[in-house]
């Protein structure tokens, strides 16, 4: 019923601009020879707005379908654009050397951490959103085969310790990328299942735009398919060999191609 609404919305547009050149062409032979008007153009018009009644279309329904199409077009293209990276560190004991970090901004915790995360965004096959009975979030991180037993190794002997998670992405409109300590989950058990979840220090807008960045980074480094709607039946990207973080990786080179244009 859609596909047809547009292609008759034009041939009634046609039609009048057909009809108003035809008696602009024939004025002068009414004028002269007195010939009495048509009634064809409208009756003919009102037979085609019936025909569109009863499809159940209208102008102005025609024209919040382009409107709702354009906005959803440029919805996802802010997606795909979307980078973000993300580090997990394991807290350690203070003795002087570790660095420490605040995490939580409305109620800081002070964490020494590890000087090397053991997970980042190449260990990522996916995010996603989870929402909470109360009305929150969170975000749920589904690892490779690397990540899986870099999780595993970490925490296995660290109960009781906790993991700090920071990360970085694009923001719309602002020219520098937004970076932020934004977890610092407590370990209770060790994680066999290469799945993290837990809380986040940030609003909506930006856990989705997280979210976003980071399947994008996952997708560029193939830990899955362009396709989202296939992503549920593949298997995570296997990595044995993972190359050591540096500021150049694939993630950081989105952000700053992202942030230029």
């Amino acid at each position: 019923m859609t596909d047809l609404t547009a292609p008759l919305f034009d041939f009634v547009v046609l039609f009048a601009h057909s009809c108003f050149i035809l008696r602009t062409m024939t004025a002068f032979v009414r004028s002269n020879m007195r010939i009495a008007p048509q009634p064809f153009n409208s009756f003919f018009l009102a037979v085609v707005l019936g025909v569109a009644s009863s499809l159940g279309w209208s102008p102005v329904e025609a024209q919040d379908s382009k409107t709702s199409s354009s906005s959803s077009s440029s919805k996802k293209k802010k997606e795909e654009k979307a980078a973000a990276m993300v580090r997990v560190f394991m807290e350690t004991t203070d003795d002087g050397t570790a660095p420490k970090v605040d995490v939580i901004r409305s109620r800081p915790i002070a964490v020494a951490i590890t000087k090397q995360p053991f997970v980042d965004e190449r260990d990522i096959v996916r995010a996603i959103l989870l929402e909470t009975p109360d009305g929150g979030f969170m975000i749920k991180l589904e690892l490779t085969s690397h990540g899986k037993q870099a999780l595993e190794m970490a925490t296995v002997s660290s109960n009781g310790r906790r993991m700090v998670i920071f990360s970085q992405w694009t923001m719309d409109g602002v020219e520098k990328p937004e970076e932020r300590w934004l977890a610092a989950p407590l370990i209770r058990s060790p994680l066999h299942d290469g799945v993290m979840v837990f809380s986040v220090d940030c609003n909506r807008e930006e856990a989705n735009r997280i979210v976003d960045g980071i399947n994008n980074v996952a997708i560029k480094l193939k830990n899955q398919p362009k396709n989202k709607s296939s992503t549920a039946t593949s298997a995570p990207k296997s990595e044995k060999n993972k190359p050591p973080s540096t500021s150049n990786s694939t993630a950081r080179d989105l952000i700053d191609k992202n942030q230029k244009q």
